[in-house]
């Protein structure tokens, strides 16, 4: 996970600051390589690092040593940063849900990128660990066959086949 380095306010403004990952995006490493895939123990190292990461996010705990039951909600090759040394972290927690907590999210209103949602998170209802384990899943799909799995033409045409899991 991309580490947090500080937190604070000023003048009524939140601020977060955050390590400096110097390198890229894996949407951008996949778009650079124009159609190669990348190496097999390459893909299995990057996915192993983000669900290091996010296991770590799933597992953090409250002073009482309860589980916050954090999900992510936006796991997606844009957040997925790679170091120059090849180490995959998760970053951008911003639509990160902690269990109890109140949320921004308006009803009927979507918080992620479509393509990477699960059904459930598609359809509104309560979410968990598994909504980013999901889209774990979504990405691993698409680095081995090279091909989008549920993006189509259209925001409204991915969100039907994401509901219908197709």
């Amino acid at each position: 996970v991309v580490e947090i380095l500080d937190l604070g306010e000023v003048e009524g403004v939140h601020f977060m600051v955050m390590e400096f990952i110097e390198g890229d995006n894996l949407s951008a490493l996949v778009r650079a390589l124009d159609g190669e895939q990348l190496p097999l123990s390459v893909i299995l190292c990057l996915l192993s690092d983000t669900l290091e990461g996010l296991g770590a996010a799933h597992d953090l705990r409250d002073v009482e040593g309860d589980l916050y039951r954090l999900v992510h909600r936006d796991v997606s090759p844009h957040n997925i940063l790679i170091n120059l040394d090849g180490w995959a972290k998760v970053g951008d927690f911003g639509i990160m849900k902690a269990a109890g907590k109140t949320s921004n999210t308006r009803t009927g209103e979507l918080r992620g990128k479509l393509a990477y949602m699960s059904p459930e998170q598609a359809r509104g209802t309560d979410l968990d660990l598994r909504t980013d384990l999901f889209a774990v899943g979504v990405i691993t799909w698409e680095l081995l066959t090279g091909k989008r799995l549920f993006a189509c033409e259209s925001d409204a045409a991915t969100l039907e086949r994401v509901i219908a899991c197709r």
